[in-house]
């Protein structure tokens, strides 16, 4: 073997011995660095050591694979138990949780031990576009940021937070819109026109926060205006807030009427407030922004506005099942009337039954729902006459005394007056004050008619709901 021969063989064993070398280097340190590394990660027997959490999942003690079931279980129990909401105005969406996607092989790659690792979850973007489109095409304007939106539901699907979550979309606008008028009545002020100014000037405007109600007789009791205001302008007031605010998604936490209907209000939009009575009139804002009562007096108009966030449906009125019932009238007899002579002592009026509903629409026209508001009923006040005798009559002594009422109507007559006859009882005890008749035959009927009321109308204090 020559030289060169022995010499390439040298260098080739070289090589070779050198390859081992470092291949059992390699596999000794593998052995030694890896169950090192991995014991950092699991701890020394394998599983991950205390305090170890991937979201809100505690994955202490257990192994990657356990961890990873673990993880797995909770993700599809909390899609399954839980439930999501997008509020927007008066709409309330559910959203199906299923629009979240977990990668829980990712999130245990990041883990270490011990430590609050994230649970890395995705959100259908096309699903959640479609989904505020769906709730109103505001959502999909420049204003709104969409981004923030995901952030935040990324945020609490990753820590799987329980129970019911609502996102209140309208927070998500860059910029908060601009009140405006949303609702507004107007009421004629006539006769109590100086009252009303007087309140103009001393309340222009109420504020009414989210969430929370407006009681008239609690308001001016905090403001020192309790003395300063009749019963009669404080009913006009409510009346006019009353008509306003019907025409919004407000609720009507209590409401009184009178037995007779005012001037000023029409059948179905009345609110009578008696702070003597306490008979009140209280509104509830369910909103989550605030809205503001405005009250101005335009010539010879009490006129009230709401001003606040534009609602996402419209709101309009209906009145229905109207029913009148005209007056009977009560005819009294007086002996000091001389032969032919008649006196009108009360005109009649009609009474009225009447059925106030508020249709809820969508943005695009559509009848969501119905809603019944209120049912209220005024009694007919009868007409009441005072004739003179009969000629030539020759009462009966076993009969009634002549200066006794009767009811003569035609067809609609009845025996007894007071049957079916009511008067203005709230004024009557407002005021103290009742006539005497002559022959004492009136005041019979009057006591017949407030027995008839207390029977129609109940307790004094019953709230219309």
């Amino acid at each position: 073997m020559s030289g060169a021969d022995r010499s390439m063989k040298k260098s080739d064993s070289a090589k070779l011995y050198i390859i081992l070398l470092v291949s059992t280097a390699f596999i000794f340190s593998f052995s030694y660095f890896g169950t090192a590394v991995y014991g950092n990660v699991t701890g020394s027997k394998g599983v991950y050591t205390e305090k170890t959490l991937v979201g809100s999942v505690d994955v202490t003690g257990l192994s990657p694979q356990e961890a990873y079931d673990q993880i797995l279980q909770n993700t599809k129990l909390w899609q399954e138990q839980n439930t999501l909401s997008f509020n927007y105005k008066e709409k309330d969406e559910q959203v199906d949780l299923s629009i979240f996607s977990f990668d829980v092989d990712s999130s245990l790659q990041a883990v270490k031990q011990g430590g609050t690792y994230p649970l890395l979850v995705t959100v259908n973007e096309d699903e959640l576009a479609l989904k505020l489109l769906e709730i109103s095409p505001e959502l999909t304007s420049e204003d709104f940021q969409e981004e923030k939106l995901r952030t935040e539901l990324l945020n609490m699907a990753s820590l799987l937070h329980t129970g019911s979550q609502t996102m209140k979309l309208q927070t998500f606008f860059a910029q908060a819109e601009e009140d405006q008028v949303v609702a507004e009545a107007t009421l004629a002020a006539d006769e109590a026109y100086e009252s009303l100014e007087k309140w103009t000037k001393a309340v222009s405007q109420i504020e009414i926060e989210p969430q929370s109600q407006l009681s008239l007789l609690k308001y001016i009791e905090e403001n020192g205006l309790t003395s300063s205001f009749s019963s009669e302008t404080l009913s006009h007031i409510a009346s006019a807030m009353y008509k306003t605010v019907l025409s919004t998604n407000f609720l009507i936490s209590e409401r009184h009427i009178s037995r007779l209907l005012p001037d000023y209000a029409e059948a179905g939009f009345e609110a009578k407030v008696d702070p003597a009575k306490n008979m009140d009139f209280i509104i509830s804002n369910t909103n989550d922004s605030s809205f503001t009562l405005e009250f101005k007096l335009i010539d010879n108009q009490f006129h009230v506005s709401l001003k606040g966030s534009p609602f996402l449906y419209e709101y309009s009125l209906s009145l229905e099942d109207q029913e009148v019932f005209k007056p009977k009238t009560i005819v009294q007899y007086d002996a000091k009337l001389r032969f032919g002579e008649e006196q009108t002592v009360a005109e009649g009026t009609d009474g009225v039954i009447i059925k106030l509903y508020r249709e809820v629409k969508e943005p695009s026209g559509g009848i969501l729902r119905k809603e019944f508001i209120s049912d209220d009923f005024y009694p007919p006040v009868h007409k009441v006459v005072i004739k003179s005798l009969i000629a030539n009559t020759k009462p009966d002594p076993a009969e009634n005394d002549p200066a006794d009422s009767m009811i003569e109507d035609g067809t609609d007559s009845d025996e007894n007056p007071a049957a079916n006859t009511n008067t203005d009882a709230d004024d009557m005890r407002d005021e103290g004050a009742g006539s005497d008749s002559e022959t004492g035959s009136e005041e019979e009927a009057q006591n017949g008619e407030k027995k008839n009321e207390n029977e129609l109308w109940g307790h004094e204090k019953e709230a219309t709901k």
